[in-house]
């Protein structure tokens, strides 16, 4: 009955609060602190062209999107962490973090993956983030600030855990904070 129950709130809940880990791991796969860090930077540049608008999907960081005026790419930059019990289980655990940029018809789409389980370790992803001022954005985001900075476009900002600081921007706004 209990399988039936959370496959049931799975498909109910919202995409990317799935990707939040549960501190429930195999007892052989949980660290005691997070004092040591594993972390790598990343960089990608997708075309502007044809495109206009941005969806971010991401679970534990900060984000920050910066419009720019006649910016002809998206750029999408910033630092996937792990911090765990040591510096060896934080580094074979980075792998297991990672960004996915695809493009959709006319959007440009991001996500945060990280392990179901996180085994006491912190799954962070910092991101910052270049768009064409006019571009419409679409922002999920769990456990840690937004910054959003002269955009013009139609900005959505869902925010669980965390506060959304706007600067410069205009156009249609619509936030969302909870908790």
């Amino acid at each position: 009955m209990i399988k039936y129950v959370r496959k049931a709130l799975i498909l109910i809940t919202p995409l990317w609060i799935i990707g939040a880990c549960t501190i429930y791991a195999p007892l052989d796969d949980h660290v005691s602190n997070n004092q040591f860090y594993a972390a790598e930077d990343f960089q990608y540049t997708v075309v502007a062209e044809s495109r206009s608008k941005l969806f971010l999907e991401s679970v534990n960081g900060t984000v920050e999107v910066t419009g720019i005026p006649g910016l002809t790419e998206i750029i999408i930059q910033g630092e996937r962490r792990v911090e765990s019990e040591s510096i060896e289980d934080a580094e074979r655990h980075l792998n297991d973090l990672y960004v996915d940029v695809y493009t959709y018809n006319h959007s440009v789409v991001i996500n945060t993956r990280q392990p179901s389980s996180c085994g006491g370790r912190n799954y962070i992803v910092n991101y910052r983030i270049l768009v064409p001022e006019h571009w419409d954005l679409n922002i999920n985001h769990l456990n840690g600030p937004v910054f959003a900075d002269s955009l013009a476009g139609i900005t959505d900002i869902d925010v669980v855990n965390g506060n959304v600081n706007l600067r410069d921007t205009r156009g249609q706004l619509f936030i969302d904070i909870t908790n």
